[in-house]
């Protein structure tokens, strides 16, 4: 099992910015951060045992800025995900949910988020 907290990081021009792979547990946290320049993902979940909360921080200039796969989940909050060629993609089960407070726009396609959180 992987607990892992990015805070206050630029995450720039790797193949893949951050990635959780649900080989194991990983449970992660990226907050107050800037992931940009990426050639395929800026950040990804895929599997099941993998779950992202991505926190204020900036996704832009990637191939995908976020991806959920294989019944990953992630969940979006006060984050800029914009100026990707795909902003957003969610497949084979996996889910990307919003608090509805990101901005998502000039993505050459923006995607949608596939859930919505309620904020209590």
């Amino acid at each position: 099992m992987a607990d892992v907290t990015i805070d206050r990081t630029q995450i720039q021009n790797n193949r893949i910015g951050i990635f959780a792979n649900g080989a194991g547990t990983t449970r992660g946290v990226v907050r107050s951060s800037v992931v940009s320049g990426n050639a395929t993902w800026g950040i990804g979940a895929q599997g099941a045992r993998s779950s992202l909360m991505i926190e204020n921080t900036n996704v832009s200039g990637n191939q995908v800025g976020i991806v959920a796969k294989n019944s990953a989940s992630v969940v979006v909050s006060r984050s800029s995900i914009v100026f990707n060629r795909t902003g957003l993609s969610a497949s084979a089960g996996g889910t990307l949910s919003t608090y509805k407070n990101n901005d998502l726009n000039g993505n050459t396609a923006d995607g949608v988020f596939t859930a919505t959180v309620v904020q209590h």
